[in-house]
């Protein structure tokens, strides 16, 4: 997996609910962006490489964007 361009370093000094806050809201974000990054791969790539290529929940993630998006074609 390679690194994430996104990250940040969070600075642990001050009142802790504000680092520990920042500290959710950089995890949130780094979910949200390998997500919306998976999504994208899910479509481009072959499934072992997919699955292999990403975190074993976003690869499931992945997979089910697929067979969703599969069976709405389906029934289209």
């Amino acid at each position: 997996m390679q690194p994430n361009p996104d990250q940040h370093a969070c600075d642990g000094t001050g009142m802790v609910e504000v680092w520990l806050q920042k500290l959710v809201d950089g995890m949130q974000g780094t979910v949200k962006n390998t997500i919306k990054r998976a999504y994208r791969n899910v479509q481009e790539m072959a499934l072992e490489d997919f699955i292999f290529g990403h975190p074993a929940q976003i690869a499931l993630l992945g997979i089910q964007f697929q067979w969703t998006a599969d069976t709405q074609v389906s029934y289209a």
